[in-house]
């Protein structure tokens, strides 16, 4: 069996990104809350940046369980990376485009 020496250090990293990721989910849902509103004409953004982020928390928790090849760094991180892209393209996708009048 190999041990590595200091393999907690890259924790300091991983806590930033998660942190801040979450940190910046929360603040959003408390304005979407508070703004008369605001939650129902975005709440399919909501949920699909909801569902996917719990997506990529499962696949990140596999990933550091499972896949020890791969540097520890790299198993916390690559989902979020992969995983936040795959947000932006669904919500650009599926939000409604507001329907420009034509005046003639």
């Amino acid at each position: 069996m190999v041990t590595r020496a200091n393999s907690s250090e890259p924790f300091g990293y991983i806590s930033m990104v998660f942190g801040l990721t979450g940190t910046s989910m929360i603040f959003g849902d408390i304005r979407s809350f508070t703004i008369e509103g605001h939650h129902r004409q975005k709440w399919l953004n909501h949920h699909i940046t909801g569902m996917l982020a719990a997506y990529i928390a499962t696949v990140s928790a596999f990933s550091v369980v499972n896949m020890e090849f791969i540097p520890v760094v790299v198993r916390w991180l690559w989902p979020t990376v992969l995983g936040v892209p795959l947000v932006i393209m669904m919500i650009r996708r599926y939000t409604k485009k507001p329907v420009v009048k034509s005046v003639v």
